[in-house]
């Protein structure tokens, strides 16, 4: 929140923010953690999914004529 707060003093759209508290692959999250359980994953999966579909949807509603999809 830090760096959100930074970018609104610097003058950027918070609109145009999003926040990710999760990598955005869950290769990732299994390259840091090996150990981690299958069943620890399935729950960050979701989390990713959940992050590409708001990047998704707040691509199109700022830029509607562009609609390349993440993911």
């Amino acid at each position: 929140m830090i760096l959100k707060k930074l970018l609104k003093k610097l003058g950027v759209d918070v609109q145009r923010i999003i926040v990710a508290s999760v990598p955005l692959d869950v290769m990732d999250i299994k390259e840091i953690n090996p150990k981690i359980p299958e069943s620890a994953l399935k729950g960050i999966e979701t989390r990713v999914n959940h992050i590409h579909n708001d990047i998704n949807r707040k691509k199109n509603s700022l830029n509607p004529e562009k609609n390349n999809c993440i993911g």
